[in-house]
């Protein structure tokens, strides 16, 4: 995974002198996980997929984990043998690192999805 953050700011006055400053910083890092997906038939053409992780172990982040929950309609034609769905759901993500010194991230992101697929 590769984050970059970027902060710029930009002060004055109107017709006098301003003063900005920026700073920036990025990292990349790559992480063991252990997932496991669960798909339920809810009715011929609707389905519950639940998918959820958890990782880190202290290798780069002390811990990262994620859920998924998502409705699958799937579509009622099959194009070239292949079979299409459309989807909606909600997702949790949680990163949590300690860095050297009294730096830390600790990051949750959280919101609805939706997506399109196929099966062949």
């Amino acid at each position: 995974m590769y984050f970059n953050a970027k902060l710029s700011a930009l002060a004055g006055v109107v017709g006098a002198v301003q003063h900005s400053a920026s700073a920036s910083n990025s990292w990349a890092w790559a992480d063991p996980l252990i997932g496991v997906r669960w798909e339920v038939p809810v009715l011929d053409r609707l389905s519950l997929d639940f998918r959820g992780n958890i990782g880190g172990f202290g290798a780069s982040f002390d811990l990262i984990w994620g859920l998924v929950g998502d409705v699958k309609y799937w579509l009622p034609w099959t194009p070239w043998a292949v079979q299409p769905w459309l989807g909606i759901g909600y997702r949790a993500i949680s990163f949590n690192r300690d860095f050297s010194g009294s730096n830390n991230i600790d990051l949750q992101f959280r919101g609805p999805t939706s997506g399109a697929g196929f099966v062949f």
